[in-house]
């Protein structure tokens, strides 16, 4: 048996006194509790962080807080690397409690630097790119062992991918708009039912591949274009999107006042990494940036004034969490969630024939993926049971991130094409009544369109679709809307 097997499955080794200590340091919450050891000190400090008010906040403000803005992408990855309970059902069926989150949108959003953020706090976790991976690489691979001379006379063996030797943690998976067809299809096992079958010379086996998914893409034009459908902006199917839990559009908008601030953000990132050493306070609360799990001291100091956590505490803690923790959903969660999906059931059924978009039709695998969230959120905070509240907060996160997505083509229910061609007479009628170089006020400016026939959330689409391709830009907070003319572009 091979190291990187040993490290793949999390085997642990007894020693004297039968203390266990596992390969590399690795934990899962997949493991037996009594394996994983923490002393006084460090339970005392995870119980104090689980009777935080504001825990989700801290410890999403404490993911890459060099990253500005974010703020529900953070909550939901920081939900992610909790997750929610795997359960056994009475059938023998098994309901994963890992979640699989993409991000999806425009370049130079910091989707990359998010994804490290969440690769170096996870107890277990690989990082990798859509373009240098392939299916063996994620899934498992067969090679032959070399015998006498260097020649393959040796037997086969396996080798576990990715997917495989993250089992218990998060796979993060870059690029993932680069990945072929054929290798996005190799892991629609591992995201769903958690396993990797392999059937190659004459090995038959199952592999474990419990484990979340943090993916991020790009459109294959760059920028996202919010009147192409998914297929034409996106190099994989609707059948993987719809293994992701939660879908987040990371777009990059053209406006004046976020642009400022984020400039803002960045210029005080670089003031402060230039005279790092000279300021110890500040020094000391990322000491322990990738600090690991022995030094409760340390992991103690490590939380500061302004509550953010570092990385090696919040490592500490996911591990913790995981090991020790299952979460179950009260009776008012129970019911907040029934209701939520039979009401919107019921709305997207009534409006079905006039093809209104502005609600969406749940189904069964986003009930299960609120059931994960809610959970993971209660978990967090070491409670045994998910309240309404925490119900009601997975609602709102799914609400922000996989419907917005969905009325904006990037998941299911793309823009047909009558859509496409009155977004375009509406390009045209827009041009015509704001000149180059002026602006317009644009509720007036939606009214006078409205009252020509045209429906004003295809208006507001339009006008959209305009900035984005610079044509247009907002002002005084889109009270106003000013057609850039040719020294604006160049300006």
């Amino acid at each position: 048996i091979r190291r990187r097997y040993l490290k793949g499955v999390g085997l642990m080794a007894f020693g004297a006194g039968n203390v266990a200590t596992s390969v590399n340091g690795n934990f899962s919450s997949l493991r037996p509790t009594g394996t994983l050891l923490w002393n006084v000190e460090q339970e005392r400090i995870f119980k104090e962080l689980a009777q935080r008010e504001t825990l989700l906040q801290d410890i999403s403000d404490s993911l890459a807080p060099s990253i500005y803005g974010h703020e529900d992408i953070k909550r939901a990855t920081a939900c992610q690397l909790f997750g929610g309970t795997r359960k056994l059902l009475p059938d023998g069926g098994k309901l994963r409690g890992d979640m699989n989150i993409l991000l999806i949108g425009d370049p130079s959003t910091a989707k990359s630097q998010l994804l490290k953020a969440v690769h170096s706090v996870s107890p277990i976790g690989v990082y990798t790119s859509g373009k240098g991976s392939s299916a063996a690489g994620l899934t498992a691979a067969v090679t032959r062992e070399q015998g006498p001379g260097g020649r393959g006379s040796g037997g086969f063996f396996l080798e576990g991918g990715s997917m495989v030797l993250a089992d218990g943690g998060i796979v993060c998976i870059d690029e993932f708009d680069k990945m072929r067809q054929e290798d996005t299809v190799a892991i629609h096992e591992a995201m769903e039912q958690q396993t990797i079958s392999v059937a190659k010379a004459g090995l038959s086996t199952v592999l474990n591949s419990r484990t979340s998914v943090l993916a991020a893409a790009n459109p294959t034009m760059g920028c996202y274009d919010p009147v192409k459908s998914n297929e034409d902006q996106m190099n994989f199917k609707s059948t993987i999107v719809s293994r992701f839990d939660l879908v987040f559009k990371v777009l990059d908008p053209s406006d004046k006042d976020r642009d400022f601030r984020i400039a803002s953000h960045v210029i005080s990132l670089h003031e402060k990494g230039s005279r790092h050493k000279d300021e110890g306070a500040e020094a000391q609360v990322f000491a322990n940036t990738f600090a690991g799990m022995s030094d409760p001291n340390a992991n103690a100091a490590a939380v500061n004034d302004n509550r953010l956590i570092s990385p090696g505490l919040l490592k500490s803690y996911v591990a913790y969490i995981r090991a020790q923790m299952t979460t179950k959903l009260d009776a008012g969660a129970e019911e907040c969630l029934k209701d939520f999906y039979v009401k919107t059931r019921k709305d997207a059924n009534d409006i079905q024939r006039g093809q209104d978009k502005s609600i969406i039709k749940i189904t069964v695998r986003q009930l299960e993926s609120l059931v994960r969230l809610t959970e993971s959120m209660a978990k967090m905070r070491c409670s045994p049971l998910a309240t309404a509240e925490d119900a009601k907060e997975a609602i709102r996160m799914y609400n922000v991130a996989t419907v917005d997505a969905i009325k904006s083509g990037v998941v299911q229910g793309s823009m047909s094409e009558d859509e496409i061609k009155d977004i375009a007479d509406l390009e045209i009628k827009i041009q015509e009544k704001v000149p180059l170089g002026t602006k317009y006020e644009t509720k007036h400016l939606t009214d006078r369109l409205v009252a020509q026939g045209y429906d004003e959330a295809m208006v507001d689409r339009a006008l959209y679709v305009m900035t984005k391709r610079g044509v247009m830009e907002y002002q005084c907070h889109k009270r106003y809307v000013k057609r850039k003319s040719a020294m604006d572009r160049a300006g």
